[in-house]
């Protein structure tokens, strides 16, 4: 039998081969995460799922409120989480606005300067 000297993707994790921003910038990509880091930078921590999901509401493109709570909950706060932007408890809906939001602020700034905020 012979070896393959290919590698499959499981063989190795998606961090090791991506530098620090690039994590980062997959975060900053979408634009209900950046809408929910303004929020949370601009609130008193810590914040449930409820409050997030009504300051996003507000705005023209959100997705009905339902959706909404469960992309909140299964989606961006995990990966914001995972991130070190913000500290994300699932099992009591709450999100702790991290340091690592000041990290990004000016990608944040650059995005709302262009329009895609």
């Amino acid at each position: 039998m012979v070896e393959s000297n290919t590698r499959s993707p499981q063989d190795h994790p998606a961090d090791s081969t991506r530098a620090p921003g690039d994590e980062v910038f997959s975060v900053l990509a979408d634009r209900q995460r950046r809408q929910i880091l303004r929020y949370l930078h601009g609130s008193d921590p810590p914040e449930g799922i409820e409050s997030i999901a009504d300051a996003i509401e507000d705005r023209h493109d959100a997705p009905p409120r339902r959706e909404l709570r469960i992309a909140l909950h299964h989606k961006h706060l995990p990966k914001l989480d995972a991130a070190g932007l913000v500290e994300y408890a699932a099992g009591d809906s709450r999100v702790v606005d991290a340091d690592g939001i000041e990290s990004v602020e000016s990608h944040l700034d650059t995005a709302e300067d262009l329009g895609g905020f």
